[in-house]
């Protein structure tokens, strides 16, 4: 049933903050067009 081959470990861990920095220090900001569909999606959201 379940997909073998490495892709996710026999055991789960605990995500910490040092996780978090890690990987925003290494991920581009969002450029101008996401920006603006964050802006938008508010919008979108049924009241």
């Amino acid at each position: 049933m379940g997909r073998t081959g490495g892709l996710m470990s026999a055991t789960s861990g605990v995500v910490t903050r040092g996780h978090f920095e890690y990987l925003a220090a290494r991920t581009r900001a969002d450029d101008p067009f996401l920006t603006e569909l964050k802006a938008a999606a508010p919008a979108t959201r049924p009241s």
